[in-house]
């Protein structure tokens, strides 16, 4: 059985060891597929919940993806499975063991606890603003650094700080590319809507 609260809290502070865990979990890579349609769908759902855009704010790309919440989710579950694969195809070219399997495995387990953190968050921001900041910040530094644990969990590597400097420069050669699309269709680069 698995112990829910303790995988919760090692996956906020040992993600490695909650990525192990993971990892071992006996499900089919079709119930980890659905999985990360469930926490899209979720996640949608508080996202349009909790973040009304004023009407006075300049249109982004979140503003107008807050209001299309089919089109967010699968968006959201498009980026989890873009996710898996990355994690899968990048660690294998440095010799990495992993398979999508665990991947999506852990993308999967990843957003449920950002789902879990960005309720916190909420609550915060309504509760105490202050302090609303504080976890914002700490939900940056959580991503990337969970986000390293399980990928360097996923294929066995033992060097976090490499990892982490591959997962940077995929981030920013995606964002470079996603950028370079949007100018050649003469959209206006990413975060911004006309």
């Amino acid at each position: 059985m698995i112990d829910w609260k303790g995988l919760l809290k090692d996956s906020l502070l040992k993600p490695r060891e909650a990525g192990r865990a993971v990892l071992g979990w006996p499900f089919a890579t079709g119930t980890y597929m659905q999985l990360a349609a469930l926490t899209a769908a979720v996640s949608t759902i508080v996202s349009t919940l909790t973040f009304q855009p004023a009407d006075d704010l300049p249109r982004t790309i979140i503003t107008v993806l807050l209001g299309q919440p089919l089109l967010l989710a699968l968006l959201q579950f498009g980026g989890a499975v873009l996710l898996a694969v990355l994690m899968t195809a990048g660690g294998r070219m440095f010799g990495g063991r992993g398979d999508f399997r665990g991947a999506i495995a852990l993308v999967a387990w990843f957003n449920i606890v950002s789902i879990a953190i960005q309720l916190f968050f909420s609550v915060t921001s309504i509760l105490l603003p202050p302090l609303a900041m504080l976890v914002g910040i700490f939900l940056i530094i959580w991503f990337f650094w969970a986000l390293t644990a399980f990928t360097a969990e996923l294929h066995g590597f033992v060097n976090g700080w490499r990892v982490f400097g591959g997962i940077f420069a995929g981030l920013f050669a995606l964002s470079f590319l996603l950028n370079l699309v949007f100018v050649m269709a003469g959209l206006p680069p990413a975060g911004t809507v006309n």
